[in-house]
């Protein structure tokens, strides 16, 4: 909070309620609870769900999961892993899953097998480097389950499918009896999920394993929501407290209430904005017993902070006032204050209910309208330090609020405790006069820090010894009206010649007096508001060489006509300044010397009328030393801000002096741009822009380029900026086309700006007839709008905006057009009666005829299915289904045929092995009646010592006499692979033959 004073600006730091908060019950924690989180939700993705790693040599336990940026590490204990309510399904009628509950039982089963956009959870011990675990192994076991169910964790052959062999890994029920199930490192297996209610399951897992000689266990616990994820659910909280009134020296017990009592979480307590502890949620409530709190009637809220935001929103409580209050005293605050005053009353209020300490004082602040920073009041009567505060009414305290702090001063440093409620003044009418009337005529503001005013003053005619006398005061600093600071001195008499900056922020007033001093009579206080002038430069190119010519030309705005000039150069470094002799106009023209880098080019702009006020502004000077062969583009510079209307002259300096075939090619880009844009047809050095609003922010910079299109040299960009001191853009839009329209017909809006604008986007609004207001029309993005005329469209408005690339309105148009519609909407035309009818000739000549074998082209992709250890636990093992091969013999001669198939080696990222590994079983899945096709015989994975599919093998035939006709022919296919086959993907090709 900043607090000013008359002569510094500070920022002085106040203790709300003058003391340190402390926490009397265990229920409760000093300081501001800890932050909620949220929970990643791994939904519809792979997850390695339970994932072991060994981080600097201890064995830990976490997740992997194909988050949107890639497979990443996942935190379990912030994390929710969704088994989706589409994994719903029954339990078979196989006895083999009897453990999975009654047969036709509901069942959410996360599957072994990858179901597209659905949760497939599995185990991992990828991340650890094999040799790192003695034995390459790491052991898993479910410890405990809490949730609706019993959960089982479970396998299929390498099929999957019903009556596959069924193998249970972990198990919810305690009395399963199952063993540690062991994961070779490194490896990766899926598993069936299967939960038998929807709701939360929290699964805690241990791994244990052997790193250099040691057993290490790690255990974790993981959420697995089965079913929809919930929305957070909405939460209130209230706040009670225990007594109403207490002593300086008491504590107050504050209870919160949170609905629903379910609500896990903290509760915030606060006086103000002041943290008074923090306390857990138990049962939808929680205590703090706090205190001591500062004198007054204290407001005291209750804040919940939710554990995790998916589960619940946070609330804040109403408020709650909480007295405190010396015993036998008034409720700590401001007495006196009226309701309302008018200028020139005198404000007179006191401090009660607070007793002052010896050492401390008060010190009286006011927080004037709209603005969040309070200031101290400056030039007190005496007894305001004790707690009485006598000053003069201004209208300008209208909307400030008054308090009182108590200050004490520790090692220099004031230290602010407790503080009165703010009391808000109002204050009717404006500055007024007193006694003998007296009126002054200034001229029109605004006023600048260089302007002089005049005044003069209406009065009676002065008597024998009166006088004029000017007098002034602070409304903020100082109170009470006083005589004029020297600097303040007007010249002349009546009219009298101000500088305005010397009473910027005062209020002043003329009074007569009479012989004695005595106040006859004092005008209304007048309190100018002062600008200053801005002075632009422009001209300045980014580097000069040595010796070239610098030229700079300024503006003065507002313009003045008795401007005076100085151009001076300044080093920074020393803060020195040379006046330039002789530089005494708007513009200079010097030669650019080595010893200028590095310097300001300054400009002071003065008035012949006398003020101490100038204006100034600087652009910095770069000078290069390069050779004189070495090309070099500058832009001039800009001005330091441009307003609408003005010229933005851009332009390109190349030294040494191009060449008459080259060119110029120009970049532009805004903020609402994601890249640079060409300037169309700009191939000059020089080009003008109209300073627009649009423009502000906007980089702009140029190329040299020789006749054959080579680029020469490339300038550095430079910013354009366009400020109009909050005025609007100064473009209008309008819209042109006729309101008055059929139903049925068709309809052109024109939109048009004026003064032009860089933006050529535009976005279309209707606003239908009971609409809550106007709607973007999808695709209306141009500076016209057709559209089909109905009924339902009378009376709606239709508006626009011209927009920036990104979307942001720039300006819109200021009356949206009303349509009026009449008629009806015309029948639609029917739908011509199709022709269903077709023909159809086909000729087979007498020596037609071929043998086809063919793939379906979307359909050839064989997928394996997951691995799993054999029963001998020596091999892994995966299972396929061979894509549909279609046989067709047109021959009439009726030959026969045969299908034979061979399968080149298994390639991957992590090696490979060969086709010896796959073997088949061929099945005949579809022939003509008089078709007699055979299935060749079954091969067996070659595993070490045979031939597998890695020669050509049969897969269907069919006997001369009995092959005409079409055939489908299919598969299963068997993989036996080492288990020291490091993890991947391996892809083979399988190449059929029919002869």
């Amino acid at each position: 909070m900043r607090r000013t004073g008359a002569a510094a600006i500070g920022v002085l730091v106040l203790a709300a309620g003058g003391s340190v908060s402390l926490v009397g019950t265990a229920a409760g924690e000093p300081g501001p609870p800890p932050p909620s989180q949220t929970r990643t939700v791994v939904a519809g993705v792979h997850t390695d769900l339970v994932a072991a790693f060994v981080d600097d040599g201890v064995l830990t336990l976490g997740s992997m999961a194909d988050l949107p940026g890639g497979q990443a590490r996942v935190d379990p204990d912030s994390a929710v892993f969704n088994v989706e309510s589409a994994l719903a399904s029954t339990v078979p009628a196989d006895p083999a899953y009897g453990f999975l509950g009654a047969a036709g039982a509901p069942v959410w089963v996360a599957p072994q097998v990858q179901v597209p956009d659905r949760l497939w959870p599995g185990f991992s011990a990828e991340s650890i480097e094999p040799g790192v675990l003695d034995g390459d192994a790491v052991s898993f076991t479910l410890e405990q389950v809490s949730g609706p169910g019993a959960v089982e964790i479970y396998t299929t052959g390498t099929t999957g499918g019903a009556g596959a062999p069924v193998s249970r890994l972990f198990s919810g029920d305690p009395g399963a009896g199952l063993d540690p199930w062991t994961l070779d490192v490194p490896a990766h297996v899926h598993a069936n999920w299967a939960f038998p209610a929807v709701g939360d399951y929290v699964l805690r897992f241990t791994a244990t394993g052997t790193v250099a000689g040691q057993s290490q266990s790690a255990s974790q616990d993981y959420t697995v929501r089965v079913g929809d994820v919930p929305v957070a659910v909405t939460t209130q909280t209230s706040v009670s407290a225990g007594s109403g009134k207490i002593a300086p020296d008491e504590t107050v017990a504050l209870t919160a209430t949170v609905t629903p009592a379910t609500a896990t979480g903290w509760v915030e307590f606060l006086d103000g904005s002041t943290t008074l502890g923090h306390a857990a949620v138990s049962g939808g409530t929680a205590s703090l017993l706090a205190g001591p709190l500062g004198l007054g009637t204290r407001q005291v809220t209750a804040r919940y902070v939710p554990a995790w935001t998916d589960e619940f929103t946070g609330s804040i409580s109403p408020t709650v006032p909480v007295t405190v209050i010396e015993p036998g005293a008034v409720p700590f605050g401001l007495s006196g204050m009226a309701d309302r005053y008018t200028s020139g009353d005198i404000l007179e209020v006191q401090v009660v209910g607070r007793t002052l300490a010896a050492d401390e004082r008060y010190e009286w602040v006011v927080a004037p309208e709209g603005e969040d920073d309070d200031y101290l009041l400056s030039e007190l009567n005496p007894e305001a330090a004790t707690g009485t505060l006598r000053r003069e009414v201004s209208a300008a305290y209208d909307g400030w609020r008054l308090a009182a702090v108590a200050v004490r001063t520790v090692d220099g440093r004031n230290v602010y405790g407790d503080q009165t409620p703010y009391v808000p003044f109002v204050v009717d009418g404006p500055d007024r006069g007193s006694g003998e009337p007296i009126t002054l005529d200034w001229i029109d503001q605004p006023y600048y820090a260089d302007d002089v005013i005049e005044v003069s003053a209406s009065s009676r005619p002065l008597g024998a010894g009166e006088t004029y006398t000017w007098v002034t005061r602070s409304p903020l600093f100082y109170g009470t009206w006083g005589e004029l600071w020297p600097f303040q001195i007007p010249t002349g008499a009546n009219p009298w010649v101000f500088p305005a900056n010397a009473i910027n922020g005062y209020d002043v007033a003329l009074q007569i007096r009479a012989a004695d001093g005595t106040v006859l009579g004092q005008s209304a206080p007048v309190s100018p508001t002062v600008e200053w002038r801005e002075v632009l430069l422009s001209g300045a190119q980014s580097v000069y060489r040595a010796g070239a010519t610098i030229s700079v030309t300024s503006e003065v705005y507002p313009a003045i006509s008795d401007a005076t000039y100085q151009w001076s150069l300044v080093d920074r470094s020393t803060w020195t300044t040379t006046p330039i002799e002789g530089a005494t106009g708007p513009t200079i023209e010097l030669a650019a010397d080595a010893s200028m880098d590095g310097l300001q080019l300054q400009l002071t702009v003065g008035r012949t009328n006398g003020t101490t006020y100038p204006s100034s502004a600087s652009v910095p000077l770069r000078v290069s030393t390069a050779g004189p062969d070495e090309q070099l583009l500058f832009l001039a510079s800009l001005s330091g801000h441009y307003h609408q209307g003005n010229t933005i002259a851009l332009r390109a300096v190349a030294d040494p002096a191009p060449a008459d075939t080259d060119t110029y090619r120009w970049y532009w880009q805004r903020p609402d741009q994601a890249q640079e844009v060409l300037l169309e047809g700009v191939t000059t050095g020089s080009h003008d822009l109209v300073a627009e609003q649009a423009l502000d922010g906007a980089t702009v910079r140029t190329e040299l380029l020789a006749a054959d299109g080579t680029l020469i040299a490339a300038s550095e960009p430079a910013t354009i900026h366009v400020d109009d001191h909050g005025a609007p853009a100064r473009q209008q839009v309008t819209i042109d086309g006729p309101t008055e329209l059929a139903a049925g017909s068709t309809a052109t809006l024109t939109a048009s700006v004026s003064p032009a604008t860089v933006l050529d986007r535009y976005q279309w609004f209707i606003t239908r007839l009971g609409a809550a207001g106007p709607e973007p029309i999808e695709g209306a993005t141009g500076a016209a709008y057709s559209f089909g005329v109905t009924t339902g469209l009378d009376g709606a408005q239709i508006g626009v905006s011209v927009v920036f690339d990104d979307g942001t309105t720039y300006v819109g148009a200021q009356t949206p057009v009303t349509l009026q519609v009449t008629g009806q909407d015309p029948d639609p035309e029917p739908e011509p009666t199709p022709d269903l009818s077709q023909t159809i000739t086909a000729t087979l000549g007498d020596d037609a005829g071929a043998l086809v074998v063919s793939v379906d082209p979307q359909d050839r992709d064989v997928v394996m299915g997951p691995f799993a250890l054999s029963d001998a636990g020596n091999r892994w093992q995966a299972g396929g289904e061979l894509r549909p091969v279609t046989v067709t013999d047109t021959r009439s001669t009726r030959p026969g045929w045969n299908v034979s198939g061979q399968v080149g080696d298994f390639i991957g990222g992590s090696g490979g092995f060969g086709a010896e590994q796959l073997g088949w079983t061929p099945t005949v899945t579809g022939q003509a009646a008089e078709q007699a096709v055979e299935p060749g015989a079954p091969v067996a994975p070659g595993d070490t010592d045979g031939e597998g599919l890695s020669v050509s093998r049969g897969l269907v035939s069919a006997p001369a006499g009995a092959g005409l006709g079409t055939a489908t022919a299919g598969g299963q296919l068997e993989l036996h692979v080492p288990t020291d086959t490091r993890p991947g993907t391996y892809t083979a090709l399988l190449t059929l033959t029919a002869i």
